[in-house]
């Protein structure tokens, strides 16, 4: 086998990774404290602030319709915050993924598997920024007509305390907000929602090789059996990392 190269299976994390840092979940092994203040800030000012503010529209509603619509928004970011919380709470284990990865890609692989992961890469940066962008042009959207609606309505029904109505600057001190917290909403659940399938493609993609590294060893008489245990051995100790 062709040995020039890695696989560098890492950069199908790049996105998510890029998310994740926005959102203030890093990967270095012990936070400082410029680490602890953006983290606590966006989980302060986006997911504690907007979901007192969707939670108290609910004791506040004028129709049942309005009802299930902020209570639908409420779950939806509740369910995200507790997400986020996970993700933060496994961060130490998340970046233990990477080493494994590096382990996996400095094994040797030929040209063609090479091309391999670097496609399975592409197809997981293109997942995670299209499902973002998706979220982002939908609330995109509500943004759009709130600053069309004349002051009219917000971006969505929310509780407040105090009246937006009174001033446009109030209006759109609001709608700017309830904008970029929907940014960052978005930027969570994109991350939140792509994870689990890109692990998985990577993954998957490093089976297959480990398997077309069993096949070769069987088909190359030129080696001796010294040298096709040792390629087994390593192929088992890759295929133990995988399923770690």
């Amino acid at each position: 086998m062709e040995s020039t190269a890695n696989l560098q299976s890492h950069k199908a994390l790049d996105a998510v990774w890029s998310f994740w840092n926005v959102q203030g979940v890093y990967s270095v092994e012990n936070y400082r404290f410029y680490h602890y203040l953006h983290t606590i800030s966006i989980l302060f000012s986006v997911n504690g602030i907007t979901s007192i503010l969707f939670i108290g529209e609910l004791f506040i509603v004028n129709s049942f319709k309005e009802l299930l619509d902020n209570l639908t928004m409420s779950l939806c970011l509740l369910i995200c915050g507790y997400k986020t919380g996970i993700i933060l709470k496994m961060r130490r284990k998340i970046i233990q993924i990477r080493p494994i990865l590096d382990q996996l890609d400095v094994r040797p692989s030929t040209k063609a598997q090479r091309s391999q992961m670097a496609r399975v890469c592409g197809t997981c940066n293109r997942l995670a920024w299209i499902v973002f962008i998706c979220y982002l042009v939908v609330n995109g959207l509500f943004g759009l007509m709130a600053a069309l609606s004349g002051y009219q309505h917000l971006v969505f029904p929310v509780w407040l305390p105090y009246d937006w109505r009174v001033s446009a600057f109030r209006f759109w001190i609001t709608w700017f907000y309830q904008c970029a917290a929907q940014f960052f909403f978005c930027i969570q659940q994109a991350a939140n929602d792509v994870t689990g399938p890109i692990y998985l493609n990577v993954l998957d993609a490093h089976l297959r090789i480990v398997m077309q590294r069993v096949e070769s060893i069987s088909d190359d008489s030129g080696k001796s059996d010294l040298e096709m245990r040792k390629e087994f051995i390593e192929v088992i100790e890759d295929h133990r990392l995988i399923m770690k």
